[in-house]
């Protein structure tokens, strides 16, 4: 039986994506509760879930590339 990779094993994209909501979901607590800055806030909220969301696309990219070249070593290897 192969083994999978670790990457995969982690569901690294997962953990990305969690944070980002979980980013979004503060930034947003901290817009309300500003008060008259509240648009400066909301400008941060969806600034960095963004950024944390082009973050979890690259490494659910990197996951599946690193997929693809272990299978093409063990098809060469077998």
């Amino acid at each position: 039986m192969r083994k999978q990779p670790k990457l995969k094993k982690q569901n690294i994209q997962e953990v990305f994506i969690l944070l980002a909501c979980a980013s979004f979901v503060s930034a947003l607590f901290f817009a309300v509760s500003s008060g008259e800055n509240a648009g400066g806030g909301l400008f941060f909220a969806m600034l960095s879930t963004f950024i944390n969301m082009g973050i979890a696309y690259v490494s659910l990219l990197a996951t599946r590339k690193l997929e693809k070249v272990l299978k093409e070593s063990n098809s060469k290897t077998t």
